[in-house]
């Protein structure tokens, strides 16, 4: 995957496997992190007072519910998927509208937005990261330790066969998750990794086609997809133990990630 960054520093131009890995003298030792691809990644940032990074640190700003402190982003990762990935995912929003739909231009409920192609939404989701992935301009090469979740999802996307791999409580059954909420996702990102004298945490933004969704009162624990005639189900709060929301696809065509958020834990 190609990334793009949006951060407060300028221009980045290109960064080669060679000058990602160069330690300078005033550097530290990070966690180890294997370099899986050696080719150069080509990197642009963007001001954080673009549109596009003032519209993401909006939303997670705003939907930090908890009580626990607001951390600020230190960068935005724009995440290019390989072309198959995409591919799939605009296929299946396509079928999604087309099956199920239309969904493009009808209202929300309260009227204030109206819904996109396939319903399609911008959902967090938090994972465990095991490298320093995004902490520094150099720090954008993919690793590949076996249990870093955040390289895996940005090299393959998200796959359903991974559900309840590290979280035994699935309300929903085994699906993907997601959810409004930043600071519910934040609970999933573990303590962070360390980089500098500080503790990074990442969390995805993500594309979701969410299409035509049921609101169960209680917990479908056993599911392995989508009831019959949806396409996602939606956990709301005071429906049975959830206090936070959540959204559940079953298809790994539904979703992709497509920005990391790099904030200090």
């Amino acid at each position: 995957m190609v990334w793009e960054e949006l951060s407060a520093e300028g221009w980045l131009g290109t960064s080669t496997a060679n000058t990602a890995t160069q330690r300078p003298a005033h550097s530290i030792i990070i966690p180890h992190c294997t370099i899986a691809d050696p080719n150069s990644v080509s990197t642009l940032s963007l001001m954080p007072h673009t549109d596009k990074y003032k519209g993401i640190v909006e939303q997670f700003t705003n939907k930090w519910m908890h009580s626990k402190p607001l951390p600020q982003i230190e960068r935005i990762f724009k995440i290019h998927p390989e072309a198959s990935i995409l591919k799939r995912y605009e296929e299946y929003k396509a079928t999604v509208e087309c099956c199920y739909g239309p969904f493009k231009g009808r209202s929300f409920p309260g009227g204030t937005r109206t819904m996109e192609v396939g319903n399609e939404q911008r959902r967090f989701h938090g994972t465990l990261a095991k490298c320093a992935i995004g902490t520094t301009n150099s720090q954008n090469t993919l690793c590949n330790e076996s249990n870093c979740s955040v390289c895996g999802i940005i090299r393959t996307s998200f796959k359903k066969s991974f559900s309840g791999t590290r979280h035994t409580l699935e309300r929903y059954g085994i699906g993907i998750y997601f959810s409004s909420t930043s600071s519910k996702s934040d609970d999933y990102c573990g303590d962070g990794f360390p980089y500098g004298g500080a503790r990074y945490k990442t969390m995805f933004l993500c594309k979701v086609v969410v299409g035509k969704v049921t609101k169960p009162m209680t917990n479908l624990v056993t599911l392995t997809s989508s009831p019959d005639g949806y396409n996602a189900v939606i956990g709301e709060p005071g429906r049975g133990s959830i206090k936070y929301d959540e959204v559940v696809v079953y298809e790994n065509a539904a979703c992709y990630p497509a920005y990391l958020l790099v904030y200090k834990a």
